[in-house]
């Protein structure tokens, strides 16, 4: 093979390389995009059970005192 034949294989094989590499790269973008959008969703739903929770809190909070509202109104009749 001559120098000129021996370039254009090495071409070649380095632009087919090249374009595998950009296709990988290509999927993984993809992939880093999707897993950043499911953390989001994740994230999001974290959130809201924190809020969830602390409504909850709230509430029993509230119901114990009325609790004892009444438990004191009965002790003192």
């Amino acid at each position: 093979m001559d120098f000129k034949k021996q370039l254009e294989a090495f071409q070649a094989e380095t632009r087919r390389r090249f374009n595998a590499v950009d296709a990988k790269l290509s999927v993984l973008k993809d992939n880093i995009t999707d897993v950043q959008s499911e953390f989001k969703e994740i994230s999001t739903a974290v959130d809201n059970v924190y809020e969830f929770m602390g409504e909850m809190y709230n509430i029993q909070n509230e119901e114990i005192a009325d609790i004892k509202r009444r438990l004191s109104k009965l002790e003192k009749s």
